[in-house]
């Protein structure tokens, strides 16, 4: 058949695509619903479909920008628990403002602050950080001591230990990232590294730059200086989607589906 008449085509007659597709349904808890239409599912059902979306086209790597908002307390348990049951099998980095989610799931969280990193480490040890609970309470970021700890500290991502995948299995690394929005200067030479099996919490208030470092990974937005690494390979600016999508095996939606979920909702 002509390539152009394959929309004319029975779905089923691609019988290793429909297999991907109830894969992934059934990895995002929806295999029951697959013969629904995605606008009358509920909402949280809603987003499990963009993340069984991204499940198809097999990711080692879920770059997931807010996947509790708008949820209540049941739907929100049941992604956290399906962000758990991924994590074996993927590398994880999620941006959420819901602290009781991410301490439940991540590995190790990194919160950050006008741009930068504040602190990296495990739950525990962000969880009693002092510099953390300023950064997240009333105006606290402004507050001098977050400051002069920020000017006086370059953080650098932990150093591989228990826990942390080795230096050479590294999936994906920023390098001294600078990222502006015109004169703008919003990611201050973030560091970051996720390995396989991994799950990262990426935390701070609106507008510390925690979308920009997805997009910046993803190439939607073209760093100023400071490179984006995947494997160990730097990935240039040159068709800058195409190339981390097939060094990733992952898709622009995966940064995209949170922020834009009512393109998965069709009738």
């Amino acid at each position: 058949m002509p390539r152009a008449l394959h929309l004319l085509a029975d779905a089923a007659a691609f019988r290793p695509v429909v297999e991907l597709a109830d894969g992934a349904l059934e990895a995002a808890g929806l295999a029951r619903r697959g013969g629904r239409v995605a606008s009358a599912l509920s909402h949280g059902e809603q987003r499990q479909l963009e993340i069984a979306m991204v499940l198809a086209t097999q990711p080692e790597v879920l770059l997931l920008d807010e996947p509790l908002a708008g949820m209540g307390a049941e739907e929100a348990a049941l992604m956290v628990e399906l962000l758990r049951k991924l994590a074996p099998r993927h590398a994880i980095l999620l941006v959420e403002h819901d602290m009781d989610a991410v301490f439940a799931v991540a590995d190790t969280i990194t919160v950050m602050v006008n741009g930068q990193v504040l602190e990296s480490g495990p739950p525990a040890q962000i969880r009693a950080s002092a510099a953390v609970r300023d950064a997240y309470l009333g105006d606290g970021f402004r507050r001098s001591s977050c400051v002069n700890r920020l000017r006086a500290t370059r953080r650098r991502w932990p150093a591989a230990s228990k826990g942390r995948a080795a230096m050479s299995e590294w999936l994906l690394e920023t390098r001294e990232l600078h990222t502006y929005y015109g004169a703008s200067h919003v990611l201050h030479g973030i560091d970051f590294r996720i390995g396989r099996g991994e799950t990262v919490g990426l935390m701070g208030r609106n507008g510390m730059g925690k979308s920009t470092l997805i997009r910046s990974m993803l190439g939607l937005v073209k760093p100023r200086d400071g490179e984006v690494r995947v494997r160990g390979s730097a990935m240039t600016g040159a068709e800058p989607i195409a190339s981390r999508a097939r060094a990733l095996r992952t898709c622009r939606r995966a940064e995209a589906s949170f922020r834009i979920s009512r393109c998965a909702r069709t009738s």
